[in-house]
């Protein structure tokens, strides 16, 4: 089963639950809806998510969100590993200050509070699929060097990606989200390219052996 936070249909909802960019409070007063406790301490995404305006998200206020859920997101801020959570039927983005990079500047802060069709309109099409079955009770997902065009510091890039997506269980058993740890390796991969590319060039016989056994991983 999947928790949902509002289970009006969409068009129902307040005009002001719908999904659209997070935004900053409109004055500097403490956060009333408990995001001034969750989001305490240091870090550039902490500062910021303390000045949304969670009520106006689908998310709704802060002290409404699950247990399961606030607990998840914590540990993902404490982390120094790049990992966000996709909160809620509409899969809210949070992340941590690692994950940035990820996001680059036509993202990051604007992704905050957003739901991940909206931030990853580019590859929704490709990820729906997995985010959607583990928000829906699923088996958790593992990838590795999945490969996505994504529009980053403002312009399009191949990247590619090992993530897992892990669902969060709320005390009942319900998916109240869906947990994201990954890590970029576009590097890698571009490196292997170049790699093969050698070899496959080279005027003599050559090959590359890896590990102590030297398992050979490319001959030409």
């Amino acid at each position: 089963a999947t928790a949902r936070l509002d289970d009006r249909p969409a068009d129902d909802r307040p005009s002001d639950a719908q999904p659209h960019h997070a935004r900053p409070r409109a004055d500097a007063a403490p956060a009333a809806d408990g995001a001034a406790g969750l989001f305490s301490g240091d870090g550039e995404v902490r500062a910021i998510a303390r000045a949304l305006d969670w009520a106006a998200t689908p998310l709704g206020p802060v002290t409404r969100w699950p247990d399961a859920l606030r607990a998840a997101i914590a540990l993902c801020l404490d982390s120094a590993f790049p990992m966000c959570v996709y909160a809620g039927p509409e899969l809210v983005l949070v992340y941590n200050d690692a994950y940035i990079p990820a996001l680059g500047a036509s993202k990051h802060p604007r992704a905050l509070g957003s739901p991940a069709r909206v931030v990853w309109a580019e590859v929704w099409d490709a990820i729906a699929p997995e985010l959607l079955g583990v928000l829906a009770g699923g088996p958790a997902i593992h990838r590795e060097h999945g490969r996505y065009l994504i529009a980053r510091d403002h312009r399009t890039e191949e990247t590619h990606w090992t993530y897992a997506f892990s669902p969060i269980r709320g005390d009942d058993g319900a998916v109240v989200g869906v947990h994201n740890v990954v890590t970029e390796t576009t590097g890698h991969v571009r490196a292997e390219r170049a790699l093969r590319r050698l070899l496959e060039t080279a005027p003599a016989v050559m090959a590359v052996y890896s590990g102590p056994d030297h398992v050979i991983r490319y001959v030409n």
